[in-house]
């Protein structure tokens, strides 16, 4: 096969039609399926974080990057110990430290497929905080990409809404009451005042319609 390329192999070969977004799905599938307790985690900050870009009055090409970045947020996680996931009790900083990797491994996997490249900043820079102090850069502000700043509030409510083997969960409400007052801190104010106009019932039904397999 001396002289063969793989593209020279795949060039004349007709190729299922496959829907991009429908791939995309998929690898949130994917994910999702490594942890029961989180399950439809990548489909509920997807439509949250929609719904804010909504609010906040973006256009409709880049609501649709900020809900195609919801799906893949996490992407790089593939790469983490899943047993880390399920752990029954609080990471040690080791394992923080293994869990912190995923939004750089995301960012490459992303890199990788044409047509992404306006979501390879909202994937890095969802775990960055406003006044800094995040990962995997430790950036804040306005140097922080606006669709992370997004996903950052959709990400936090979904993880304080979720019961975890080490914690919890608390209501829809509580979570709202948590991210409002970390407005200026944590979130971009901006995102955290669209977000505060998004009905608490409208939120309930992505819940009730990705709701997790089971329950610690």
């Amino acid at each position: 096969m001396s002289g063969i390329t793989s593209h020279s192999i795949w060039a004349n070969r007709k190729l299922p039609d496959v829907s991009f977004y429908d791939f995309i799905e998929a690898l949130s599938m994917a994910l999702d399926a490594r942890d029961p307790y989180t399950a439809g985690h990548s489909y509920r900050v997807a439509e949250t974080a929609e719904l804010i870009a909504l609010a906040m009055e973006y256009p409709d090409d880049y609501v649709s990057l900020i809900h195609i970045a919801g799906h893949l947020h996490d992407i790089g996680k593939l790469a983490v110990n899943a047993s880390l996931f399920i752990k029954p009790d609080k990471l040690t900083m080791k394992e923080f430290a293994e869990v912190q990797r995923h939004p750089g491994v995301g960012t490459e996997i992303i890199k990788k497929v044409r047509g992404l490249e306006p979501i390879v900043n909202m994937v890095l820079h969802h775990h960055e905080r406003w006044i800094g102090m995040g990962y995997p850069l430790g950036i804040s502000g306005d140097a922080i990409d606006p669709g992370a700043r997004i996903l950052a509030v959709a990400d936090s409510l979904d993880s304080l809404v979720i019961s975890k083997p080490f914690r919890p969960a608390i209501t829809i409400e509580e979570a709202r009451g948590e991210i409002n007052r970390s407005s200026g801190r944590m979130f971009d104010p901006a995102v955290v005042e669209a977000f505060m106009e998004i009905p608490t019932s409208v939120i309930q039904e992505i819940h009730r319609k990705y709701r997790p397999a089971v329950s610690p």
